[in-house]
């Protein structure tokens, strides 16, 4: 509208200059109205250029190596015991941002997240040949958000699902060594017959130590409420008709900081099945001391095949201390334990525990770690398992 009235007025100046000497008017002042005008014409189409903004770009990310090594009761043999990795418990990745506000309650962005592994903790084997992994970056994060304090959030693409992350409630700072992920530090190794000491490659280890943490990241469209008294509302629809939904509740309470989630996941595209994933954390800020548990049960259904499947399920516990016994960053240190029932097969039990240290140096912007895993599997025939260990110690590097 001002813009319009601007421009008729122009076009009434331009007039009166055209017929000043019949209205009597004074040239000189004339002259003057239109330069004005114009001038003020300039500056409007100026703010109309000014108010749109690009959006605030962040660029981040992180590497992460370390040096794995493997006491899995090899006694001969060639194979491979030392490995140098990228840490699967965090992978090396690159990550964009973008995003900006569109009036006072609305923000609008995109996220890019991609990692590159090589030697990956996940998919390393004994026996390995070449450097495991795909070398060329793959997908972690690929989509657009709306969100809004008043009415929620909303994505789209490929990310976090609703129930991504609902068993991994954790206050310890410990993650890069020890988490409920417990196949993060040598997932992709083999047990060993513990008679003869040839590896099982029947299977990975991975397989066998699961946390069911919901279903991961995937192409969705999910939703996330407002918080409400610290609770938050989420629920995902997957690219083919899988669906999630989560509860989780955040809030400190006087001195002791507590962190919850429970998530219910029914998935039919490629593996039936019905799920339900929870974990609790708490962390007394003055001494430091936190505690996380984890739990899920996964029911398997469809095919035959999935129905003569017994329920797998686990329970992991975790007890740390976190401290800022140094001036140049936090110490974190932590003990864990897990037992799976019914993970990889029928009637099978995997257990693990573990230790682990984190020392974060935060003038350049990095974490040292050190962790030391004990697994041992078990299942219904007569083939005994060797108890394998696994010794992790890298530094990730933040930026």
């Amino acid at each position: 509208m001002r813009f319009k009235v601007l421009f008729s007025s122009l076009l009434t100046a331009t007039l009166l200059f055209s017929f000043g000497t019949v209205m009597g008017a004074s040239l000189e002042k004339i002259e003057k109205k239109v330069e004005d005008l114009a001038a003020e014409l300039a500056e409007l189409k100026g703010d109309a250029i000014d108010d749109v903004k690009p959006l605030d770009v962040d660029l981040s990310g992180s590497v992460n190596m370390g040096i794995l090594l493997l006491n899995d009761g090899r006694s001969t043999g060639d194979e491979q015991e030392v490995f140098i990795v990228d840490n699967d418990n965090a992978s090396t990745r690159l990550r964009v941002d973008a995003a900006g506000d569109y009036g006072d309650d609305l923000s609008v962005g995109a996220t890019i997240e991609v990692q590159f592994e090589i030697n990956s903790t996940a998919d390393i084997t004994q026996n390995q040949s070449a450097l495991a992994g795909s070398n060329n970056f793959t997908r972690r994060i690929l989509e657009v958000f709306f969100e809004s304090a008043k009415y929620g959030k909303a994505s789209i693409g490929h990310g976090k699902t609703a129930s991504d992350g609902s068993a991994e409630e954790d206050f310890s700072e410990t993650s890069l060594g020890n988490c409920s992920i417990v196949d993060g530090v040598a997932g992709g190794v083999y047990f060993r017959d513990k008679n003869g000491k040839a590896l099982v490659t029947s299977f990975q280890l991975k397989d066998a130590f699961m946390n069911l943490d919901g279903l991961s990241r995937d192409m969705r469209v999910r939703y996330d409420t407002p918080e409400f008294y610290g609770y938050t509302l989420s629920a995902s629809v997957l690219d083919g008709g899988d669906w999630d939904a989560a509860l989780r509740y955040s809030d400190d309470l006087k001195d002791v900081s507590i962190g919850a989630a429970i998530a219910y996941a029914h998935a039919r595209q490629i593996d039936n099945f019905q799920q339900v994933s929870a974990s609790i954390a708490a962390l007394h800020n003055p001494s430091g001391f936190n505690i996380a548990f984890a739990t899920a049960s996964k029911q398997l259904t469809g095919s035959a095949a999935n129905v003569a499947r017994n329920n797998l399920n686990y329970y992991y516990v975790k007890l740390g201390l976190l401290k800022e016994w140094f001036s140049y960053g936090k110490t974190a240190l932590a003990l864990d334990y897990y037992k799976g029932q019914e993970i990889y097969v029928n009637d099978d039990s995997s257990m693990t525990y573990s230790a682990a240290i984190v020392q974060s140096v935060d003038k350049i912007h990095t974490q040292f770690y050190f962790t030391g895993r004990n697994h041992s599997y078990k299942d219904a025939t007569s083939t005994e398992y060797q108890e394998l260990w696994a010794f992790l110690a890298g530094a990730r590097v933040v930026f």
